[in-house]
């Protein structure tokens, strides 16, 4: 029976050749979650060897990733601001850059103090990583968290629950592109979104790992990807409350 280092050398190359170009890393990252272990357990592990269910759901995982699904979607869960967060099909999987929205948000109160009772809007939340985690920045806060796609909304109100944030966070099923929509909501001392951007052109050209897995309402925007700013800087002044801010990806 082959070793948990022989399944992570034949799963790299086997990878590579499909096009992953972190190959290693989605092996290291797949074995680990198949055998249910950390990433660094099992490096110490590289000798142990695998039982047939183990084998099984180890190539099961590396199948799946070689056909372009991404490692998200197969382990159930992505990291962002170092916490654990559930995904899978039908919501976009949180990027890094993103949490540059966290940090802006951050910085901004670490030089205004905000007030007892932060309100913050997260428009279009998908997974609900930004609601969720500016909600535990600032414990005193509420959240109202935007989302058109059902199946995204979904995955928000399971990430509340995860992270003991479903008292302070709304999550709502509404479109960011309606004004009316936007009227609705009310005031916020802060605002947050990481709208659609791609053109259909950035759209087709992207991997296959975009294309073929990842909601394309969550990705895509017209008027040269700008469509979704324009109505989002239209409704501010509805939108923001005296002194509020506006952070957008």
């Amino acid at each position: 029976m082959p070793t948990v280092l022989d399944i992570l050398k034949k799963s790299t190359d086997y990878l590579a050749q499909r096009g992953s170009p972190t190959s290693r890393l989605d092996a290291e990252v797949l074995l680990a979650a198949a055998l249910g272990k950390s990433r660094v357990a099992l490096y110490l592990a590289f000798e142990t060897v695998l039982s047939e269910d183990e084998l099984s759901r180890s190539r099961a995982a590396i199948r799946r990733r070689a056909a372009g699904e991404p490692v998200a979607y197969i382990t159930g869960e992505k990291e962002f601001y170092s916490r654990r967060f559930k995904v899978g099909p039908g919501v976009l999987v949180p990027r890094p850059e993103t949490e540059h929205l966290i940090d802006a948000l951050v910085s901004h109160y670490r030089l205004t103090p905000p007030h007892p009772g932060l309100r913050i809007l997260d428009l279009g939340t998908g997974s609900g990583v930004l609601a969720v985690t500016a909600a535990l920045a600032f414990p005193h806060s509420t959240v109202t968290a935007l989302e058109l796609s059902p199946d995204a909304l979904v995955w928000a109100q399971e990430n509340t629950r995860l992270h003991g944030c479903e008292t302070r966070i709304t999550c709502r099923q509404g479109d960011m592109s309606q004004p009316e929509v936007l009227a609705s909501l009310g005031q916020y001392d802060v605002v947050l979104a990481n709208p659609p951007y791609l053109t259909e052109a950035d759209f087709t050209a992207a991997s296959r790992e975009l294309t073929e897995f990842e909601p394309k309402l969550a990705l895509v925007a017209a008027e040269a990807g700008c469509f979704f700013y324009r109505v989002l800087f239209d409704a501010l002044p509805g939108l923001l409350a005296p002194g509020g801010v506006f952070i957008a990806e």
